[in-house]
């Protein structure tokens, strides 16, 4: 990890950690003004909370100490609940309770919300960011998609689009049920296949969800470095085990890179590694299937067939429309 994503991961903590021991300064002053006799028990509780510290360093048992100790914790929380309190009012609070907001969990693995953070990072990296705030849900505009029937379909871009949204809609709810449901999107170039992927994508990073996005050409151009480059491997170690780890994985423009032996292993070990781990993918592409089966692996070409949902997109270029 390279020094600027470290102070930028530090000072991200910090700035949780200053704003909820602030918020308990706050609520304790509120407390001791209203309940002097708060102010007078944590006195005594930091005192024998000394003595008993001190007496376990030098052997001696502080049994006693704690049952007293105790005691005061009970009168406290007593104090607090008769006057309108919860009883855990003046205990710290966590934006993250399972590593108490330093990123880490006791065995030193990284917490989910780091995952969180950095996946975010990596979306500010590629500006992707910038994007989601353009394309997601509250800006789909429906009326860009024509009413007319497709002869050769038999339904209109707009009836087709609005079952393409449901299923996504179901997908979305069901996004944290390990139900094995992934998603392909498939049809022309301009049909809104990438602006409904930055839609979800958006949903699910507003639920704190860590979502990787990309295209298939940076997806091989980080696999190779990762294989053959000598740039440090540090950041590109985190990028390849987010490709594996993120809850959704969206794999925009398959089929645009140059195929061979090499991808053709990678896109399966990646695609088969998180099927198999119950994680959520998401492949974009102007293929049609029976074009994805003659360009990729029968292994890669199966796991699609038999894992995801295929939502045919129809109708124009939508490219040039206000999405």
């Amino acid at each position: 990890m390279n020094p600027k994503l470290k102070r930028q991961i530090q000072s991200h903590y910090d700035r949780i950690r200053t704003r909820h021991a602030q918020d308990q300064d706050r609520r304790q002053d509120q407390v001791y003004q209203k309940i002097p006799l708060v102010q007078e028990i944590d006195r005594e509780i930091n005192k024998k909370g000394f003595s008993a510290v001190y007496q376990s360093l030098a052997g001696k048992d502080a049994q006693d100490l704690q049952r007293e100790l105790d005691h005061l914790k009970d009168m406290k929380r007593d104090l607090l609940v008769q006057n309108g309190y919860p009883e855990d009012y003046l205990d710290p609070h966590y934006d993250c309770r399972e590593c108490k907001d330093t990123g880490y969990l006791e065995n030193g693995k990284r917490c989910d919300c780091l995952k969180q953070f950095l996946a975010q990072d990596l979306y500010e990296m590629s500006n992707m960011d910038r994007m989601l705030k353009r394309e997601n849900f509250q800006s789909f505009n429906w009326s860009v998609f024509s009413k007319t029937i497709q002869p050769d379909q038999g339904v209109s871009p707009y009836e087709n689009m609005k079952l393409v949204v449901q299923k996504v809609d179901q997908f979305l709810q069901d996004f944290s049920q390990d139900n094995g449901d992934n998603l392909l999107f498939y049809g022309g170039t301009g049909l809104g296949k990438t602006f409904l992927s930055n839609c979800i994508a958006k949903a699910l990073l507003d639920e704190n969800y860590t979502v990787i996005y990309q295209t298939s050409f940076t997806l091989i151009d980080l696999l190779e470095r990762k294989k053959f480059g000598k740039e440090s491997q540090a950041d590109l170690d985190l990028a390849y085990q987010l490709l594996f780890s993120a809850d959704l994985l969206i794999l925009d423009d398959l089929g645009t890179e140059l195929t061979n032996q090499f991808t053709n292993a990678e896109i399966f070990n990646i695609l088969n590694t998180r099927i198999l781990a119950g994680k959520k993918i998401l492949i974009s592409t102007n293929l049609a299937l029976h074009e994805i089966k003659n360009i990729y692996s029968d292994r890669v070409f199966s796991r699609i067939v038999q894992n995801f949902i295929p939502l045919h997109f129809i109708g124009e270029d939508l490219r040039y429309s206000n999405l």
